[in-house]
């Protein structure tokens, strides 16, 4: 107990208590602790006398059943992962899905070998030796599936090979030697363009066979195959009138007419090397088809016996190791619910018992601290005059002596409210200044963050724009050698019907590819000069540039507020470009009998003046993750777009000092923005 005394009006102190043994807080606390802790060890022993059976319903549970149930599953999933990696071996012939099967077969041993180790009823057992041999067949016909699939893949490379050796003795052999002087050299000509068109489609319809195994796709094989041993008869003898025979009276007449028309002993070697690779790619042919009946049968069953696997494992294997881990669960269950009515007995005694402790210690803690509250309530309306007697032989005694003395000092060193009031005014005064040049500090190294970003991307888009114009550079003398070989291809065999489509994409194509290294020489090419520019001129140059276009595409083109002078510093002609590019990338993506809108405006950002050209259109605008990227190079929101002429414009713009940004209208479309420091 601590006594303490408040001293009267005429010097006189108020006793609250007298002298007693020292017995300290410390000591009294303990006392409480140990009451509190040995009520609790009681009620826990109890409880966890209980808890044994839980225990042990919970371990059979977690290492027995639970283990086996999981394994069932991992089996199945395994099992049917295996099947997929399979086929798709089967279809592609990627090793990565031989991988996978082998990886899934481990698996499914090492899971199997789990579940054969937890078996413990005979049902069980059974079932468990039956899953072992099903998954062997089910293994062993995934592999031959495989060793199927590779040796038909290997007879499709031969016929492939073969159809290439032929070809190459047509063109060095046959061509090369014969006589453009002799009667029948056109016919011979004739009869050789034929025989390599037939190996040429042959050799089509067996790669698009080895790709989807079609049964249409067989029955061109065979077309192919007749048409070009109707050729080859022909080349052996081009006085032959017999076109349409089947392939063994080919082969007859090869070997009859094999010498009657060519002279020349290379001649004959070439055709009779012709006859016995044609023999040989009919004979692999015949295997391919042949390996893919076995093919179909082996999938057939390979997939019955999946069907089995999953039928044992969902009927039979699955609900049994349900039924093992419901056993030992409810088990479990009854033991917690005996566990917890013990409990709910012994809390409440528990929690009694530790509130009267509780409540001991509280009242000889809290009576002595009110006693000095209240005369620390007095100190603090300004009566420092005011001190504690300590009367107890504790720690209070020792607070109640460091009270007195803290008055002491304080009477001693108090200042007056108003000098501690003007102190806080000052460093308030002070944090407020210091914040701001904090806050301006930071936006300063913002600043000079997106400077120092902006200036890395230019040099790296220039070192890219070097790099591809050179390799642009190189590019187009070969566009231009196939462009004359179309040219003279044209000129020499005319527009036949057969060879028409090929020349048109190819045409097509070599127009394409022209464009883009068209663009990526201007992408990687450096400003001529730099010269006093009128953006009005340009955007003017701009639009009339586009205005066919824009014609076509049912798209109008309004010019709007483009001020008498707009001067830059840039290269003319680069910058008539960069609008140019704008303006059709809002025609490409403006709706029909809609509008585009341009501008040339100056405007003020922060300190500085500058031109604006901005280009809207009403199209669907710019998905959100597209914004921060449509000035990548080779980045195109449509199909068939080279990807460089945003990214061309923003070339131009910051070699002018400028830049350049895009945005979605809030009432739709995009809004395209070139922003060029001002001149003049």
């Amino acid at each position: 107990m601590v006594g303490v005394a408040f001293p009267l009006r005429g010097g006189a102190s108020l006793p609250v208590g007298a002298n007693l043994m020292r017995i300290n807080v410390a000591t009294k606390t303990w006392a409480a602790c140990v009451t509190i802790v040995a009520l609790g060890s009681g009620a826990v022993a109890v409880a966890y006398h209980g808890l044994g059976d839980v225990q042990q319903a919970l371990r059979r549970l977690a290492e027995v059943h639970e283990p086996a149930k999981s394994a069932t599953h991992e089996m199945e999933i395994n099992v049917k992962e295996l099947a997929v990696w399979t086929l798709g071996y089967v279809n592609t012939l990627d090793p990565m899905y031989q991988r996978f099967t082998e990886d899934d077969a481990a698996d499914f041993a090492m899971y199997f070998s789990e579940y054969r180790r937890l078996a413990s009823t005979d049902e069980e057992r059974r079932n468990v030796d039956e899953l072992g041999a099903l998954f062997e067949e089910f293994h062993a016909l995934g592999r031959e599936l495989i060793e199927l699939r590779e040796q038909q893949a290997g007879a499709f490379q031969d016929v492939l090979t073969r159809l290439e050796e032929m070809d190459e003795v047509l063109d060095t052999q046959l061509q090369a030697t014969r006589d453009p002087k002799r009667e029948d050299h056109l016919r011979e000509l004739q009869v050789l363009h034929e025989i390599e068109a037939d190996l040429a489609e042959m050799g089509m319809s067996v790669a698009a066979y080895g790709w989807f195994r079609r049964q249409e796709d067989a029955e061109r094989i065979q077309g192919n195959a007749e048409e070009a041993a109707a050729a080859l008869a022909k080349l052996t003898s081009p006085k032959s009138q017999q076109w349409t025979f089947r392939m063994d009276e080919c082969r007859a007449t090869l070997k009859r007419l094999r010498n009657v028309t060519w002279t020349e002993p290379k001649q004959r070697d070439a055709v009779r090397f012709i006859e016995e690779d044609f023999d040989v790619a009919m004979a692999n042919i015949a295997d391919v088809f042949k390996l893919e009946d076995h093919v179909r049968s082996t999938t057939q069953a390979f997939l019955e016996l999946r069907g089995q696997i999953d039928d044992l494992l969902d009927e039979r294997i699955q609900p049994l190791a349900v039924e093992q881990v419901r056993r030992p669960r409810q088990e479990a269950d009854a033991a917690a619910t005996e566990v917890a009515e013990r409990v709910r007995w012994i809390m409440p005694a528990f929690v009694l018992a530790a509130m009267l402790a509780t409540l001991s210690l509280t009242r000889t803690v809290t009576r002595p601290l009110k006693l000095l509250t209240r005369g620390t309530e007095t100190v603090s309306r300004g009566d420092l005059t005011q001190r504690l007697t300590p009367v107890s032989n504790d720690e209070f005694a020792d607070l109640t002596q460091a009270f007195n003395a803290m008055i002491g000092r304080l009477g001693e060193t108090l200042v007056s409210k108003e000098r501690l009031e003007q102190s806080e005014a000052r460093l308030s005064r002070t944090v407020s200044a210091l914040r701001e040049e904090i806050a301006e500090r930071e936006r300063a190294e913002q600043e000079r963050t997106r400077l120092e970003a902006a200036l890395r991307r230019s040099e790296t888009l220039s070192a890219m724009g070097v790099l591809v114009a050179g390799v642009a550079h190189q590019v187009r003398n070969p566009l231009f050698a196939m462009s004359s070989a179309l040219d003279a291809m044209e000129a020499r065999i005319g527009t036949r019907d057969a060879s028409e489509p090929y020349v048109r994409v190819l045409r097509e194509q070599n127009r394409r590819v022209a464009l883009l290294m068209d663009e990526l020489m201007e992408y990687g090419r450096p400003a001529d000069h730099a010269e006093q520019v009128d953006l009005r001129e340009a955007v003017e140059e701009a639009v009339r540039a586009c205005q066919a276009r824009a014609d076509a595409a049912g798209v109008r083109l309004v010019v709007e507020g483009a001020e008498s002078s707009a001067r830059v510093s840039g290269d003319r002609r680069r910058l008539a470009r960069a609008v140019e590019n704008l303006l059709e990338n809002a025609i490409q993506h403006a709706p029909r009998d809609s509008t585009v809108r341009v501008s040339c405006a100056r405007t003020l950002k922060g300190a500085r003046t500058w031109t604006e050209i901005r280009v809207e259109d009403c199209g669907s605008g710019f998905k959100a993750e597209d914004i921060g990227r449509v000035f990548d190079p080779f980045f195109s929101r449509r199909p068939g777009g080279t990807g460089l002429g945003l990214a061309l414009v923003e070339r131009i713009v910051t070699a002018c000092g400028g830049a350049v940004f895009a945005e979605n209208r809030a009432e739709g479309g995009a809004r395209l923005t070139a922003r060029f420091p001002a001149e003049g």
